[in-house]
């Protein structure tokens, strides 16, 4: 079973999914890669991946869509800046196509704020490390910083709903859908909560 996610997902919302799949199907091989939104769609419907957990929705009638779990974004600073100073500062983001990162462009720019930098990272800690030591700023699923060694060290800049709801959808192809391997994957999601 060839999975995707992005890189949030894959560090916080997936290890007791894959521990529990894992311990009642021992013999499937499992792979995990993570990714922007953008590109993890694209590997699924070319048939890179198998499954892939992505931020938000896409249109593409080749694939079948499962709302997994409805997170809430926050804007996350250091103790000395407010979002209002992004303009002084940087934003820290992952790679281009990110659904995140998406979010935090659309938001500021309603407010008219634009950051004087955009600084791009790979993984959770390096963005998070570099927010905490005051290079910036960045948006992220709440759940998934305040479970971070660094949550003490971050303030967290509350959102309007309209803004910082995002659901994380498995997409997979039409196709599989009656793979029994990945139908019974995907019979371990959790039910659908506010996390």
């Amino acid at each position: 079973l060839r999975l995707g996610a992005m890189e949030t997902t894959a560090a916080v919302r997936l290890p007791d999914l894959l521990t529990g799949f894992h311990r009642r199907y021992p013999d499937v091989d499992l792979s995990l890669s993570t990714a922007p939104t953008e590109q993890l769609v694209r590997q699924v419907a070319q048939r890179d991946l198998d499954l892939s957990f992505i931020g938000g929705i896409v249109h593409d009638e080749r694939l079948v869509h499962r709302a997994v779990y409805e997170e809430r974004l926050s804007i996350f600073s250091d103790h000395t800046k407010a979002i209002e100073d992004v303009g002084e500062s940087a934003v820290l983001v992952f790679r281009q196509g990110c659904a995140y990162r998406r979010h935090l462009e659309v938001y500021l720019s309603h407010k008219n704020l634009f950051p004087r930098k955009v600084i791009e990272m790979g993984t959770l800690d390096g963005i998070l490390g570099c927010v905490a030591s005051g290079m910036g700023l960045t948006m992220l699923p709440r759940s998934v910083v305040l479970q971070h060694r660094l949550a003490n060290d971050l303030v967290e800049h509350i959102l309007p709903d309209s803004i910082a709801r995002l659901t994380t959808h498995a997409v997979y192809p039409k196709e599989l859908s009656n793979n029994p391997v990945l139908a019974a994957f995907v019979n371990e999601f959790p039910k659908l909560a506010l996390v």
